[in-house]
């Protein structure tokens, strides 16, 4: 069952009861969190990865193009469209964006925090 549920510009986002997070729609900059070659689920998908299956997750938000989720030990991670440091991943270098990411990003937090929810914007993250 679904608990939380977040719309982007063309995708969909569902948290589940049991701390899982499906996706499903289109994405050209990864907002799905599948990986490089599914720019599109037409059914809801399950996130999966070695690293993701281990944790819960207990809060999810949705951009237009990117997505951010808190995990029960309140790590953030997040995944999509990275321009405007909407990810919390720095830039290559100075004069470019943050590459998109199409698997779940790990949010580096200040020393001793932990996340206790989120929140996207379009092009914005507030943890």
């Amino acid at each position: 069952e679904g608990v939380l549920l977040g719309c982007g510009a063309f995708f969909t986002a569902l948290l589940t009861d049991h701390g899982r997070i499906c996706t499903w729609g289109s994405s050209e900059f990864g907002g799905l969190g599948l990986g490089s070659k599914t720019l599109t689920a037409l059914t809801p998908t399950v996130i999966t990865s070695r690293i993701i299956e281990k944790r819960k997750f207990v809060d999810l938000a949705v951009g237009d193009e990117h997505c951010a989720a808190v995990t029960s030990m309140g790590n953030v991670y997040t995944w999509g469209q990275g321009c405007f440091g909407a990810l919390g991943k720095p830039p290559v270098d100075r004069f470019s964006h943050p590459p998109d990411c199409k698997r779940l990003h790990k949010v580096t937090l200040m020393d001793g925090c932990r996340a206790h929810s989120v929140s996207c914007g379009g092009n914005y993250t507030a943890i």
